[in-house]
């Protein structure tokens, strides 16, 4: 339809042509070179015009033509370049699946040199020579991927692999913060960059990271909990990298703010180091009051033990025996230790609780048989085993799970410090 359209717009434009020769019959001196003239009439002149527009035209419109192919050739060239890649590509993944590294490599290069500007192909390339052990070509190739990818959540993700084959800890750093930068709340890039910071020592950095994770990430209760308790424990993990009022400071916060028994418990311990023997014995008891942690009542028994005022421990067990089973039976387990036998006898008695666990029965025994009252101390001992062996490990180590007759401050099989707890009130027949 064009072609007649343009033929037929041809013999119009002859015609008019032809009309203006038969108006215009005169002629005029037409110069082409100076000193050079032709003699031709109006019409020609306008008609030479119209056919130089006309080839004009034709050749913009065949050089359209020519370009419209090339480009459409250009397109399905790169289309099928790109196909021949994304083979190439698969293939080299089902090479690294089997674990041929070498022959994914290989074909990656080749994948490379086809579609040299595609991501996937160098991050896949950067894979296979971590998986050669060429740490360094990798870690090259994943830097010019950050160059031109720098938010590309995959490239920062491969660059952190590469970081971590190598051990190189700042990379690692480095490669989280920038993550971190995109997605602030992002909790596996926390937790990764708080564990990392632990390996390297560094605790105050990691507890900065662990107050990001409990404030920026939709825990619920109970993990929050852990994350809290997971707080605590690096913030403690800060204070033994330090010394004097530094690590004290930071234990007082945890044992006011925190009511975390542990740090009632190291802390008290600093003082008495230094000698301070009743300042760490009404902390211990104050950090009872704040945790019902039982094993901080005994680190106050021991040191007023230890300055021959272990009877100063006994009113104390008292008051709090009227709202803890675990502190009654310290105060009669106190009695009889220091021969106090009647008097730990009536106790038990008239108690309402004690008696009704093993421990209680068998300190009931105890005292008898230091009394002479060996039929009473039988019958107690024979009460005792109705919940099986007789309870004589009421200590139990929270880390390991060791138990101990006698409290320590360490637990002697694991060596762990501020561990054992006081768990009589468990072992009842129920």
């Amino acid at each position: 339809m064009s072609k007649k359209i343009a033929v037929a717009s041809l013999i119009a434009a002859l015609t008019a042509f032809g009309y203006l020769f038969w108006l215009n019959p005169g002629q005029v001196d037409f110069v082409l070179y100076p000193g050079g003239n032709v003699k031709t009439s109006h019409a020609l002149i306008l008609f030479l015009f119209f056919l130089t527009g006309f080839a004009l035209a034709l050749l913009i419109s065949a050089f359209r033509e020519a370009w419209s192919s090339f480009v459409f050739w250009r397109h399905k060239r790169a289309d099928e370049r790109k196909g021949v890649a994304e083979n190439l590509l698969e293939k080299s993944k089902g090479s690294m699946a089997h674990g041929d590294a070498s022959t994914a490599r290989k074909l990656l290069d080749r994948a490379r040199r086809i579609s040299p500007e595609r991501a996937t192909i160098a991050m896949e390339l950067a894979r296979a020579e971590i998986a050669e052990g060429k740490f360094d070509k990798a870690e090259r190739r994943m830097r010019a991927l950050l160059e031109t990818h720098p938010t590309n959540p995959e490239v920062i993700s491969l660059n952190l692999e590469v970081s971590r084959a190598k051990g190189d800890f700042e990379g690692q750093i480095a490669a989280l913060k920038r993550w971190l930068e995109l997605d602030p709340k992002h909790l596996r890039s926390l937790t990764a960059l708080r564990d990392l910071y632990v390996s390297a020592g560094s605790y105050s950095e990691a507890a900065r990271v662990q107050e990001k994770i409990i404030a920026s990430t939709g825990l619920k209760p109970s993990e929050l909990s852990a994350e809290r308790q997971r707080l605590n424990e690096l913030k403690m993990s800060h204070a033994a990298t330090l010394e004097g009022a530094a690590a004290e400071s930071i234990l007082l916060a945890l044992a006011n703010d925190g009511g975390y028994a542990p740090a009632y418990a190291r802390l008290g311990r600093i003082y008495a180091a230094r000698g301070d023997f009743e300042q760490a014995e009404k902390l211990w008891v104050k950090g009872y009051k704040s945790t019902d942690k039982l094993s901080l009542l005994l680190y106050a028994e021991n040191s007023m033990r230890s300055r021959n005022k272990a009877d100063q421990m006994l009113p104390i067990y008292k008051k709090f025996g009227k709202r803890s089973q675990g502190a009654l039976l310290l105060r009669a387990r106190l009695l009889v230790s220091l021969g106090r036998n009647k008097e730990a006898i009536e106790y038990l008695l008239a108690s309402s609780g004690a008696l009704n666990t093993p421990y209680g029965k068998w300190l009931l025994g105890e005292a008898n048989f230091a009394q002479g009252e060996y039929e009473k101390a039988a019958r107690a001992y024979r009460s005792g085993l109705g919940g099986g062996e007789l309870p004589l490990l009421p200590f139990t180590c929270s880390a390991c799970g060791a138990k101990s007759p006698n409290y320590a401050t360490d637990c002697n099989a694991c060596k762990s410090a501020d561990c054992l707890d006081f768990t009589p009130e468990l072992l009842s027949y129920e």
